[in-house]
């Protein structure tokens, strides 16, 4: 039995926006042959998301035993969530005040309508220029009806186990990507545990082309720690003097409730993918800390947390990949503080596999080569501002599963990645 209330949301209205534009007021719900939707033919961009949600009216106790439904039952009772060990990131140093710890969590939550098994019925199927292909993870094992990756990839349960991996770190601060599904699912079902949150969607967004809303990136936080003060959420960046940018972002500005001290400036971004496309994530990157460089001017003092999914590597590859975002952060902006180890021996497996950090670790097809293992998602801190006090190691690598992320023990093709931070 799915013991998740059924999602039948094609009755609910669903937000319809272009060039910033509400089209979701109170008349009746937009359909898809409406004159507002028929703009998007001549090259206007927009994103539409799903409004309304059944989880409303749940409570953390409900979420609780869904979630406990899933874990005791096959395949997944006898396939938990990989554990994860947490690793001290100074050795000698004092110990920390836990009056002044912020634990931070960063997680690419892998859209729905990314990876949706080849048969799904789109939400929104008027949309759909293509049909679901489980996002081309071929190796996946076939569920009961033969469809390949069908029990693995099928959201009423992964955005559940999604939910357990995020729930089991209790981080203060989240950062997300590939969010699709804010108003209607994550939103909602955080709140009950506490979370308060903002949401950027992409402007035409890729899930869109498979009939799925569009997926974006979103901040949320404790809120009986921090309150927002301001937030910011664009998908373009214009720096002053060049070309505007187009990246998707999102900035929260808290103040701690349990501390004193500065308020945070928490920004969080997905830089585009693909590896050719280092000199574009070159351009996002510019605009994102130029972005971050403005919160100190005008009096501002807050201190800065940027975490995120890069979609690049730290360090050059063996394939071929020359790393530039990585080394210029470092170069030109020493004043940020990577968690996680960024230096080459770290990812060097010659010796030692239990060395490489990585992020996201998949098989997938029509890629070359069709497994890829990296190192992508970051957090960076305001080094004269946090001392990073530990961080939460990878699964061990005998553990994964051979059709690797994801799988039956983790439900996205990226791992979280998470830091306790000391506020100086």
């Amino acid at each position: 039995l799915d013991a998740t209330p059924p999602l039948r949301l094609l009755p609910f209205p669903f937000r319809l926006l272009r060039k910033g534009v509400d089209f979701s007021s109170s008349s009746p719900p937009l359909s898809l042959s409406s004159p507002a939707a028929t703009m998007s033919s001549s090259g206007e961009k927009f994103e539409i998301s799903p409004t309304g949600s059944p989880w409303d009216d749940l409570d953390a106790d409900d979420i609780r035993k869904r979630i406990m439904d899933i874990k005791s039952r096959e395949p997944f009772s006898s396939h938990p969530l990989y554990p994860r060990e947490w690793e001290a990131a100074d050795s000698g140093v004092a110990a920390a005040d836990p009056t002044r710890l912020v634990r931070v969590m960063q997680f690419n939550l892998l859209a729905e309508g990314l990876s949706s098994p080849s048969g799904s019925k789109p939400p929104i199927p008027d949309m759909a220029k293509k049909e679901p292909d489980g996002g081309n993870f071929t190796d996946l094992p076939k569920g009961p009806d033969g469809i390949v990756g069908s029990e693995i990839l099928n959201f009423s349960t992964r955005r559940l186990r999604l939910v357990e991996e995020i729930l089991s770190h209790s981080p203060d601060i989240l950062t997300v990507q590939e969010l699709d599904r804010f108003n209607d699912f994550f939103q909602p079902v955080l709140s009950k545990f506490g979370y308060d949150g903002i949401y950027s969607p992409k402007a035409d967004s890729p899930c869109l082309k498979f009939g799925f809303y569009s997926d974006g990136v979103a901040i949320f936080w404790k809120r009986d720690k921090f309150i927002l003060t301001s937030s910011t959420k664009d998908h373009k960046i214009e720096p002053a003097g060049r070309d505007p940018v187009d990246v998707i972002y999102a900035v929260a500005k808290l103040q701690p409730k349990t501390f004193d001290g500065p308020g945070l400036s928490v920004v969080t971004c997905h830089l585009k993918a693909k590896s050719s496309n280092e000199d574009k994530r070159m351009a996002q990157i510019h605009g994102i800390l130029e972005l971050v460089k403005g919160f100190d001017e005008g009096g501002h003092t807050d201190h800065i947390i940027l975490a995120g999914d890069f979609n690049t590597d730290p360090c050059d590859t063996a394939d071929g990949f020359k790393a530039e975002v990585i080394p210029w952060i470092a170069a030109e902006h020493p004043e940020l503080h990577s968690c996680y180890p960024l230096d080459k021996a770290t990812f060097d497996t010659t010796d030692d596999d239990s060395k490489w950090h990585w992020t996201t670790w998949k098989r997938r097809a029509h890629s070359t080569p069709s497994e890829i293992k990296h190192a992508i998602d970051y957090i960076y801190h305001q080094r004269d501002a946090f001392r990073t006090v530990q961080i939460l190691k990878a699964p061990a690598e005998g553990d994964v599963l051979p059709h690797r992320l994801p799988c039956w023990r983790y439900p996205s093709d990226h791992i979280s990645i998470v830091a306790d931070l000391e506020v100086k």
